[in-house]
């Protein structure tokens, strides 16, 4: 950790009115905005003194954003100017005093949880107000407890009762399912820009989108609206990451749906993989990963999932994890009827 100086100052005073700016300048939302931004390249050069000597104006740091993701209107909250102020301020200080990227910043501190301590915190020290904000959350940058934690952190599994205040987290010998960050992005294009993958991807009642997305900023805007969707308590979209290849091979969604048909107050399991990883074993795997704690996270006694004519491997995979295939159709926003569902019970009731 080191003090806070002229320059460090200088970097906090920019990212600060960054943030307030972009409440009038971007149509996006303040939670898509940061997002963005914390993962961003220019936030990366921030992360470097040498950006000073740069001569950027906001105006260009909003252009740098647009090259990099494409223009978006994702979301509609937006915090008030003292609220982004204060955040873009505190983030830059976080992250030049404590040595730590402006993706870890994000990470450690996510944007909602350090918005939600504005009228506590903010009027005190800003290093005062960073070390309340990590003691909260148990996080220690003392030697000995960062080595614990970085051998502890792949074990955890969250299996919270509402998925919506913090994503649940599950992992064994071979993958790790976690939330979706905008570094996984090049990760995903290779599974959805797939065409073989693309013949297994579940894109019933999703208003004409088939998933398949062949530009990065296409990605990055379908990232966008995960993040979105997730924060209007719509569904929950996961990344799953071979620890091997260290690399994400598909996300799974999951949502409490509510119907006037046969699938009605039931969980919705949607898995997109890429298609050198559509094995048996690998769906088992996956399936084994999640689905015992679906059944509390999304409030139902039954999930239900969709395979395809020919594909074989899912079949025997949701067969051997106790799916039964269903002859019941789904029906979508329009009355269109979708089959080839297949359902599975909570035993212990």
């Amino acid at each position: 950790m080191i003090k806070i100086d002229k320059e460090g100052k200088r970097l906090c005073d920019i990212q600060a009115e960054l943030f307030e700016k972009s409440i009038i300048s971007l149509d996006m939302s303040s939670q898509v905005f940061v997002r963005r931004f914390m993962n961003s390249k220019v936030a990366t050069e921030l992360d470097s003194r040498a950006f000073l000597d740069a001569n950027k104006t906001i105006d260009d740091i909003f252009r740098n954003l647009d090259d990099e993701y494409g223009e978006s209107s994702y979301g509609s909250i937006k915090y008030n100017k003292d609220i982004m102020y204060w955040v873009g301020y505190l983030y830059r200080y976080f992250s030049y005093t404590y040595e730590v990227s402006s993706k870890q910043a994000y990470k450690l501190l996510p944007f909602k949880y350090i918005a939600g301590t504005f009228i506590p915190y903010h009027s005190l020290d800003v290093s005062q107000a960073i070390e309340r904000l990590l003691e909260a959350k148990n996080i220690s940058f003392k030697e000995e407890d960062m080595l614990k934690r970085g051998v502890d952190i792949l074990r955890v599994i969250r299996n919270n009762k509402n998925p919506y205040i913090d994503y649940p987290v599950f992992g064994n010998e071979r993958f790790y399912i976690r939330q979706i960050e905008d570094e996984d992005s090049n990760d995903l294009l290779r599974v959805y820009s797939d065409k073989e993958s693309l013949k297994y991807f579940n894109s019933d009642n999703c208003n004409g989108d088939d998933f398949h997305y062949s530009t990065i900023k296409q990605m990055k805007n379908t990232i966008d609206f995960w993040e979105y969707a997730y924060q209007n308590k719509s569904f929950v979209r996961w990344a799953i990451y071979d620890k091997k290849t260290k690399t994400v091979i598909g996300t799974i969604e999951q949502f409490h749906r509510n119907s006037n048909d046969y699938f009605n107050d039931c969980s919705m399991l949607r898995l997109d993989l890429r298609s050198d990883y559509e094995k048996e074993d690998v769906i088992i795997d996956i399936l084994r990963l999640i689905t015992p704690s679906s059944f509390n996270l999304f409030e139902c006694e039954k999930i239900i999932t969709k395979s395809f004519v020919g594909n074989i491997e899912r079949e025997n995979a949701l067969n051997e994890v106790g799916f039964k295939e269903s002859k019941e159709a789904l029906i979508g926003h329009n009355n269109e009827k979708y089959y080839g569902y297949y359902e599975l019970e909570r035993i212990n009731k």
